[in-house]
Order: structure tokens, then C-alpha cells, then sequence
């Protein structure tokens, strides 16, 4: 799916009635809470068992020293440079059918072959290792609140880089799979 055709589905989407997994009617707080948010994939499909969603953006901001016989070593300016570390961690319950990298919609190779696993496949490859990710994908994610009102932010350029499993026998039993998301860019859609 191209940009374009994205941007319209999100716009499509954020004008129709379709209520995105949310819950019926988030409850009327002014605190956001987890109720009002879904994840979709790039396909508009919701990711859905997600527990946990940390997006985070860092940039470095470098201070500034002159040489100068008045100056006692004391920083006179801080300086931003580029924005980099774009990463979103994601802890989600894994299903028997779809495990973390086919929730996602993730590009990967189809076993046996060098050719990318076509989207919607029915027989879906799942991120077996992180070298399979063959290309990037994007996600959206939406928030609705109570009082009617819808923003949606797209992640664009998204690799997994991180991924792992916990399977314990002294907890709930849930298996649980963790990753960290990096992605380019995270644009407002409306």
C-alpha cells in the first residue's frame, strides 16, 4: 500500500463510524485512558492483544562553550541537532495464530523462497528471526475520546529491531512477546 492510498484509508477511516476496537464509549474523563486508543496495522487491520505501547523520540541537544578569559567553564547556549532514537516499545499477548510479526503485517520472506510474503497470505510467515523483516511497514495509531473527537498518528518506516518471548510457568501462563519498534517518522493525521 503506497503513502497516498494510506493517508486516504486513515481519512476514510477517521470519518466513518467503524469504532476501531474501541471500547463502546471510552468513559467520560478528562484523563486519557487506554480505553480510547487502538493500533492498526498499515492494511487498517487492528493489531489487537497489545499491553503495553511506549512510542518515544529523543534528539540530542549539545551545549555550547566558548574559550574566553571572562568565562568561568559555564555553558553560554544549548543547541538541538537531529532527531534520532524514534522507537516505540510494544508488549502484546501472543495468539496461536498470530504471533507478534504477523499482527504487525510485517514484510518477510516466505520460507523457501527469496521472494516477500505477499500481504494477507493465507499461509502468513511469522518474524521466525529479525533478518526475515525484508523491507519497513507502517502503523497507526488512534486515539478517540469520549467527547466525540478522533487524532490518529501514523509511524512511518517501522523495522523491528528488538523481539523476545516470555513463557513462564508461575505467573498467569500468558505468553507474552516484547519488542522495540524503530521507526522515520510519526505524522499527525488530522
Amino acid at each position: 500500500m503506497g503513502f497516498k492510498s494510506f493517508i486516504k484509508g486513515a481519512s476514510d477511516f477517521l470519518q466513518s463510524q467503524d469504532t476501531g476496537g474501541f471500547a463502546p464509549q471510552p468513559p467520560l474523563t478528562q484523563t486519557a485512558s487506554s480505553h480510547a486508543i487502538t493500533i492498526r496495522t498499515d492494511a487498517g487491520i487492528k493489531v489487537g492483544r497489545i499491553q503495553s505501547w511506549a512510542p518515544s523520540l529523543s534528539r540530542t541537544i549539545d551545549t555550547i562553550f566558548e574559550v574566553q578569559a571572562n568565562n568561568t567553564g559555564e555553558p553560554i547556549e544549548r543547541v538541538p541537532q537531529v532527531q534520532g532514537g524514534n522507537r516505540i516499545s510494544v508488549e502484546r499477548y501472543e495468539l496461536y495464530n498470530s504471533h507478534i510479526g504477523e499482527a504487525f503485517g510485517v514484510p518477510t520472506i516466505n520460507q523457501g523462497s527469496s521472494s516477500p510474503a505477499e500481504s494477507g497470505s493465507s499461509n502468513p510467515i511469522d518474524l521466525v528471526n529479525l533478518t526475515r523483516q525484508i523491507k519497513p511497514f507502517n502503523v497507526r495509531e488512534v486515539w478517540r475520546d469520549p467527547f466525540g473527537d478522533i487524532r490518529a498518528y501514523l509511524y512511518v518506516g517501522v523495522w523491528f529491531s528488538d523481539w523476545g518471548v516470555t513463557i513462564a510457568a508461575t505467573d498467569d501462563r500468558i505468553v507474552k512477546a516484547r519488542a522495540t519498534l524503530e521507526f522515520t517518522r510519526r505524522i499527525r493525521l488530522n
